[in-house]
């Protein structure tokens, strides 16, 4: 860690395998348009069985920023 960087980075190499029966995170987002206030982005978990509840997270559009662009 640097002092201009306020990260400590993972080497990709230091992460754990996951067990072949651990299932894979799996995450899409959606934009939510609205008129009257700021647009968001909701997170949310794909392919949930029929029935399972899940929650969503949302931030302000105008927060969010493309990863490839901040590093």
């Amino acid at each position: 860690m640097s002092q201009s960087d306020p990260f400590d980075y993972v080497d990709r190499s230091d992460l754990e395998t996951p067990h072949a029966n651990q299932p894979a995170d799996a995450l899409e987002y959606v934009r939510v348009e609205h008129d009257d206030r700021p647009d968001e982005l909701g997170v949310t978990p794909v392919d949930m069985d029929p029935g399972v509840m899940t929650e969503w997270i949302t931030i302000d559009a105008a927060d969010a920023c493309d990863l490839d662009d901040w590093r």
